[in-house]
Order: structure tokens, then sequence, then C-alpha cells
């Protein structure tokens, strides 16, 4: 059998210290999450896109010279 790669099988285990700080960030991420403002609704979207579309077709169809 050839072989193609010759890569180390070491599986990389970061130290305790190295996963205290990843579960920190995650737990700082998921708090900075929480105190951002909800995320529309797709209702709410399409009633903006609906009166955006309506706004643009008045202006385009206004008075022609």
């Amino acid at each position: 059998m050839i072989q193609l790669f010759n890569l180390p099988h070491q599986v990389n285990n970061p130290p305790d210290s190295g996963r205290s700080a990843e579960v920190t960030q995650r737990l700082s991420n998921a708090k900075e999450a929480a105190n951002k403002p909800a995320l529309q609704s797709h209702e709410d979207l399409a009633r903006k896109l609906q009166e955006e579309m309506e706004r643009n077709r008045k202006a385009s169809s206004g008075p022609m010279k």
C-alpha cells in the first residue's frame, strides 16, 4: 500500500487552561448575543419590503415630464 501523506497520528489536546479560556469566550459571546435585539420576524421583513416596493412604485409612476 502506498502512503500518500506522512502525517503524525496525534490528537491535538489543548491544556486545561485553553479549555477554560474557550468556555469563558463562549460565555462572553452568549451574553453579548443575549443583549442584542431579537431578529425581525419574517412577517415584519415582508411588510417592510412590501412598503418599500410600494413607495418605489409610486415614485417611479409619479408625474412624467
